[in-house]
């Protein structure tokens, strides 16, 4: 009976196999759906009823659609913190009826209250609803009728000609949505692509179209860690090409792991978001704390001469015209690589626009740590 109904799906789908399946299901119903954090690609976000991420570094269209929900289908996802913007209702619709699928029995309603709990791997689950659905309503929405999706569509188109300008800026230094859309035309279709925590996950979800299921890290945001965890996915998956984007922050905690690269020939290419900055704290103390910075200016070295002398194919890049040369050259060298690319360091470029980290929706916890912090 729901009218404007709407999916978030999480690792449990991708581990399921239930990606095609889900995409029948949602096609069938003309239902909205979204990644949880850490899932980006779970559907291909060109897809027309793909939400992308959901969670606090969202498009602003994602929380709209869920803010207008009036049924909410969880699947395989455990509702965390970074997913629901710190639980509460910021995304999760207050008002929806919610149905949660998990194969755990302790995971359904332990965050949300459920209207209907099934304890179920999501594929034998989903290939059941699916199969009920049909028989229920055989013929398939049609999609340019449904209001919920004809709203969708506008709203992408009315984001895209916002962002035209910041997506193709010629600024330098270079801009992070530049970097996003320039990734996104250098890169194959089906490249898998990763990015640590901080900022530059947050940039990622936000500003690159994944058309395939990601290795991101999730909510648990050990920093150092991704592009040790490209290097494992790229060895269990030789034939596939795997993109690690991090920070400079990050990739100073792992950098010696290109010695491991080199060594062992894994061909991953590691594009650095280079701001001299621990950008995601950063952030927070300029927000919360009327920019009294500790600790999170870093100097960080010429990374693409560091990648030569470990004997990995390395580029600096410092202007936008040079992002997609280099990634194919990168591409091309055959090598472990490592792009080196010089950021904008400016407020702006440290947290997605219209995001809910960007657009303060933490306001009154942040004068509570603000007036802790004071006394």
């Amino acid at each position: 009976a729901a009218k404007r109904p709407v999916a978030l799906v999480g690792g449990g789908v991708a581990w399921a196999g239930a990606q095609e399946l889900l995409i029948q299901l949602a096609e069938h119903l003309a239902m909205p759906v979204a990644a949880s954090r850490g899932n980006k690609g779970i559907i291909p976000e060109d897809h027309p009823l793909a939400l992308g991420v959901v969670g606090t570094d969202a498009i602003p269209y994602s929380i709209e659609t869920f803010q207008e929900a009036d049924l909410l289908l969880a699947v395989g996802t455990a509702l965390d913190e970074f997913t629901t913007a710190r639980f509460g209702y910021k995304v999760i619709p207050k008002k929806a009826k919610i149905i949660q699928v998990d194969m755990d029995p302790a995971e359904i309603g332990k965050i949300y209250p459920v209207d209907v709990g099934i304890m179920g791997d999501a594929r034998n689950v989903i290939e059941e609803l699916l199969r009920e659905v049909k028989e229920r309503k055989p013929r398939r929405k049609d999609w340019e009728k449904e209001p919920q999706v004809k709203e969708l569509l506008s709203r992408k188109k009315l984001f895209e000609e916002k962002v035209h300008l910041q997506k193709t800026s010629n600024k330098v230094p270079i801009q992070r949505f530049r970097l996003m859309h320039d990734l996104r035309q250098a890169l194959p279709r089906d490249v898998i692509v990763s990015a640590e925590s901080g900022s530059t996950s947050q940039w990622f979800e936000y500003g690159f179209p994944a058309y395939v299921h990601t290795t991101q890290i999730g909510g648990w945001h050990p920093m150092g860690s991704e592009y040790c965890e490209s290097l494992g996915a790229q060895v269990a998956l030789p034939d596939k090409r795997i993109v690690c984007v991090t920070g400079d922050g990050s990739i100073m905690m792992s950098l010696q792991e290109l010695a491991t690269a080199v060594t062992y020939k894994i061909p991953v290419i590691c594009v650095v978001s280079h701001n001299n900055l621990f950008g995601n704290m950063h952030y927070s103390q300029m927000q919360r704390f009327g920019a009294r910075y500790i600790g999170t200016n870093i100097n960080v070295p010429n990374l693409a001469n560091i990648a030569k002398e470990f004997g990995a194919y390395g580029e600096r890049v410092e202007k936008p015209d040079q992002i997609i040369p280099a990634v194919r050259r990168a591409l091309d060298s055959g090598k472990p690589a490592l792009l080196d690319v010089i950021l904008d360091t400016s407020p702006e470029n440290l947290a997605p626009p219209g995001s809910i980290t960007e657009a303060g929706h933490f306001e009154k916890e942040e004068k509570t740590l603000s007036a802790r912090s004071a006394d």
